[in-house]
C-alpha cells in the first residue's frame, strides 16, 4: 500500500490546491527555503496523526486563503493498494468535517501512524547544545527530540527507564546499534539513565539525564564529549530513531518514512551510509526525503537514478504579483526534461543551456563510471567539455560522433552565449536534444558491455 497522489489545499504554504504525483515510489525532494517542503512533511504527518487525534485545521490554514467555506483546508491522499485487500480504500480525505482515516472497517492509516516514522531536523537541533559540564547528556535529544513522536506507544505501560537498561528486552540500542554500524565509526555504545522524578515543589523534574559510555575500536573512551563530534552524534540519534521504528510490529500494509532535512548535521561520508540503510533495511517502506542542499541533491540523484523505485521533485518559492509566495513544483525533471520544457515554451536559449549542461553531465558521468583516463586538473572549473569528450569518442560509432559534433557547433556552444549574429532555430535544438538522448542510450549499451567484459575477466 503505497501513496500514489497527494492533494493539498490551503494548508500552510500551499495556497489553493496542489497535486503531487508520487506514483507509489520513494520521493527525494530539493526545496529552497520557503518553498513548501516542510509544509508537505507536516501535511502527511498530520494526515496520519488525524487518524487518532483531533487536529484544529483552522490554525493550519494558509493566511492568504479566503475565509469562506469553499476555501477549507483539505488533505487528500490516494494509495495504490493490493486488490486482495477487501476493506482497503484507495483514497482518504481529511477536512474539518471529514476524516476517512478513522472509519472503523479500515485501520490502515491508524496502523501506519503507530510507527511514528516522521523525523525533522528540528528534532536533531539539540545536538548543537550537548557538550557541557564535561559530559554529554542525551536526554533532551532522545526523549524530547528524536523519540518525541513515540510518546503514544513508547513504553506500553512500562517505565521509561527500561528503554535505557542494557538487560531489558526494551533496550533502545537493541535495534539501533546495527544501524550505527553502517556509518563505520567503529563505535559501540551503552547508555546510563537516571530515574526521572519530580522535584520537591513539583515545578519540574530531576534526573533527566541519559549519559553515554563509549567504546571505540574496542577501547573504552573516558571523555566521550571530546570524541563525539556533531556528525557522530547525528549518526547516533538517527540510528536510534530508525531502531525505534523497527521495534514496532512491521507487518502492516502502509509504512511511510519521512525524513525532513536531516542531512543538515551529516557530512558526505555519513550521508551515503544513511541512503544505504534506507535502501537495504527499509525497502518495504515508502520513503520521503527533503533537502535544501542543491549540490547534494544533484549528487544523490545520480546515486538514486539506478533504482527505479525512486523519483525526484524540486520545490521553488514562486512569488505572485501581489507579493506572496506559493510552491512551484518540478516533477522528476532531469536536465533534458527541463530543456524540453523550455523548448515547448519557445525559450530556446534556456533550452540550449540545459541541453549543454545535460551533455556535460552525461560525458563526465560516463568517464567516471568507466574509469576513463582524463587529464588531471586541480579544480573542476579548469576542465572543459573537450577534456571528457575526446576520451570517450573511441567508444561510440562515427555516426553518433558526427551527430554530437554537429549539435555542439550549431547549438550547445553557440546558443549558450550572447551572439547577435546567430539566432536560435527550433529544429536545430530538437536535433541536439535527440542527439543527446541517443548518446544516453549508447551509454547504457556500453555500460552493459563493460560489465560483461569485467565479469568474463573474473
Amino acid at each position: 500500500m503505497k501513496i500514489d497522489t497527494i492533494e493539498i489545499t490551503n494548508y500552510k504554504a500551499f495556497l489553493g490546491t496542489h497535486r503531487l504525483q508520487v506514483g507509489g515510489k520513494n520521493l527525494f525532494i530539493y526545496g529552497e527555503n520557503g518553498s513548501g517542503k516542510s509544509s508537505l512533511y507536516y501535511a502527511l504527518k498530520d494526515f496520519f496523526q488525524s487518524s487518532i487525534e483531533d487536529i484544529d485545521l483552522t490554525g493550519l490554514k494558509n493566511v492568504f486563503a479566503a475565509a469562506d467555506e469553499n476555501s477549507d483546508v483539505a488533505i487528500k491522499v490516494a494509495f495504490k493498494t493490493e486488490a486482495s485487500r477487501k476493506n482497503s480504500k484507495s483514497e482518504y480525505q481529511w477536512t474539518s468535517s471529514q476524516v476517512d482515516a478513522r472509519k472503523a472497517d479500515d485501520t490502515s492509516i491508524r496502523d501506519g501512524n503507530k510507527l511514528k516514522s516522521f523525523l525533522t531536523y528540528k528534532h536533531l537541533l539539540a545536538i548543537h547544545h550537548l557538550k557541557k559540564d564535561e559530559e554529554i547528556n542525551l536526554f533532551d535529544l532522545l526523549v524530547k527530540g528524536v523519540l518525541k513522536h513515540f510518546r503514544y506507544s513508547l513504553t506500553r505501560g512500562k517505565e521509561l527507564g527500561e528503554l535505557f537498561m542494557p538487560k531489558s528486552p526494551e533496550y533502545i540500542l537493541k535495534h539501533a546499534q546495527p544501524f550505527l554500524d553502517y556509518f563505520s565509526h567503529n563505535v559501540a555504545l551503552e547508555l546510563r539513565f537516571s530515574q526521572v522524578r519530580p522535584n520537591k515543589d513539583y515545578s519540574g523534574i530531576e534526573g533527566d539525564q541519559v549519559h553515554v559510555e563509549l567504546r571505540y575500536a574496542g577501547k573504552e573512551i573516558e571523555k566521550a564529549h571530546l570524541f563525539l563530534n556533531e556528525a557522530r552524534l547525528s549518526a547516533i540519534a538517527i540510528s536510534i530513531y530508525l531502531g525505534m521504528i523497527k521495534r514496532h510490529v512491521q507487518g502492516i500494509p502502509c509504512k511511510v518514512l519521512f525524513l525532513d532535512d536531516i542531512f543538515i548535521g551529516l557530512d558526505i561520508a555519513n550521508r551515503f551510509p544513511l541512503l544505504e540503510i534506507l535502501e537495504k533495511e527499509f525497502s518495504d517502506y515508502q520513503i520521503f526525503i527533503t533537502t535544501y542542499d542543491k549540490p547534494w541533491f544533484e549528487y544523490a540523484r545520480g546515486f538514486l537514478e539506478r533504482n527505479k523505485n525512486w523519483k525526484t521533485m524540486e520545490f521553488y518559492a514562486q512569488r505572485c504579483k501581489d507579493g506572496m509566495e506559493i510552491p512551484l513544483v518540478f516533477d522528476n525533471q532531469d536536465l533534458i526534461g527541463k530543456a524540453e520544457g523550455h523548448l515547448k515554451n519557445c525559450d530556446y536559449k534556456a533550452a540550449a543551456v540545459y541541453t549543454r549542461s545535460a551533455f556535460e553531465k552525461a560525458i563526465q558521468k560516463y568517464c567516471a563510471e568507466n574509469e576513463k583516463k582524463v587529464v588531471f586538473k586541480p579544480s573542476l572549473k579548469n576542465y572543459t567539455t573537450e577534456d571528457f569528450w575526446k576520451v570517450l569518442q573511441a567508444d561510440i560509432s562515427q555516426g553518433a560522433q558526427d551527430m554530437i559534433e554537429t549539435s555542439r557547433s550549431l547549438v550547445l556552444n553557440t546558443f549558450s552565449h550572447y551572439n547577435t549574429e546567430r539566432h536560435e532555430i527550433k529544429a536545430e535544438l530538437e536535433a541536439a536534444i535527440q542527439a543527446l538522448k541517443t548518446l544516453k542510450t549508447l551509454k547504457t549499451e556500453l555500460r552493459d558491455i563493460t560489465k560483461a567484459r569485467k565479469a568474463r575477466k573474473k
